[in-house]
């Protein structure tokens, strides 16, 4: 029973943790690339506000490949590499750089995104994971914690 205490707290502390868990941004998305290697696809999430019910609007975000494996053969199958991605929601246009980089454990299937916003495109605004079904890149999204944002920072000086 002592272990249960340390491990889920009081109930009072553990209330104000799954307050504030519920009030992180937390989405979906999916991915479709275009013969030219470009991404169009749709994302949600549980603040989107744009529809009667908030968390269920489904938005549309559109990205283009700046850099990446130029073969034909990677361009067709691969969604690694940088993108300029661009979508809106209630607060206005936004802007992107979108990373998407294999996952070391799967390479081939799944991925890590990380979408930076800013004046140089460099702040940290959200990361992600995918995996390819059917090859369209399908996953979640979520705000960086501050430790994934000082490894991002380390990483891209």
């Amino acid at each position: 029973m002592e272990r249960v205490r340390k491990n889920f707290g009081d109930g009072v502390n553990n209330n104000k943790q799954q307050n504030k868990i519920m009030a992180d941004l937390i989405g979906r998305f999916f991915f479709k690339k275009t013969d030219n290697g470009n991404l169009i696809g749709e994302f949600s999430n549980n603040q989107d506000t744009a529809s009667s019910k908030p968390g269920t609007g489904i938005s549309t975000e559109s990205a283009d490949r700046i850099y990446g494996c130029e073969e034909r053969e990677c361009v067709n199958f691969s969604y690694h590499g940088t993108y300029r991605s661009t979508w809106q929601d209630e607060e206005g246009s936004h802007l992107a750089k979108l990373k998407i980089t294999p996952k070391k454990t799967r390479p081939k299937t799944q991925y890590s995104l990380e979408w930076c916003e800013g004046k140089d495109l460099t702040d940290l605004t959200f990361v992600g994971e995918g995996m390819l079904c059917d090859g369209m890149l399908i996953g979640d999204y979520r705000q960086p914690t501050n430790a994934e944002k000082a490894a991002y920072l380390q990483s891209n000086p």
